[in-house]
């Protein structure tokens, strides 16, 4: 009888609950989860250390309409590697009836510098705190050199 077969599945199992981006809701909470494609606007930081922006729109795959508006600063983080950008992101996603954003998100972006372009994972919180609820996780396409803002694709779900 092999020993390290239940470490194994024990370790396997908590590779998967950890790698998880958010925690699996229960059966009830998942009927009021909401997801879909977005895309928007990307500007990354034009210089060591700088900020930069990003804004777009959430759509809901159930209806097809904008769910949420996403703003965000990008923050420029020094790296070891030359040839690398990464940076932190923090902003909002508001459904535009006024008041405060519906809620926070934030996160990192990581990519190659001469491109312009990477990935970026972005988790969702409710305004007053606790744990993530959802995520944002994309990828973007800003060449430095090209006039104007670049763009973003990505994914989102939430289950508030």
């Amino acid at each position: 009888m092999h020993t390290t077969q239940p470490l194994l599945a024990v370790l396997a199992g908590a590779f998967i609950a950890l790698s998880s981006p958010v925690p699996l809701p229960s059966s009830d909470a998942q009927t009021s989860c909401s997801g879909g494609p977005s895309t928007g606007l990307w500007s990354l930081p034009t210089n060591f250390l700088g900020t930069g922006t990003a804004r777009g729109r959430l759509v809901d795959s159930a209806t097809h309409l904008t769910a949420y508006r996403f703003t965000a600063q990008l923050q420029d983080v020094a790296t070891p590697c030359l040839s690398c950008i990464q940076g932190e992101v923090q902003g909002s996603l508001d459904d535009g009836t006024g008041g405060s954003p519906e809620f926070l998100v934030r996160g990192r972006y990581l990519g190659a510098l001469f491109a312009g372009s990477g990935r970026f994972d972005l988790r969702v919180f409710r305004p007053t705190g606790g744990p993530a609820i959802g995520f944002l996780e994309g990828n973007f396409d800003d060449p430095p050199g090209t006039p104007g803002p670049g763009e973003f694709s990505a994914t989102w779900r939430i289950c508030p």
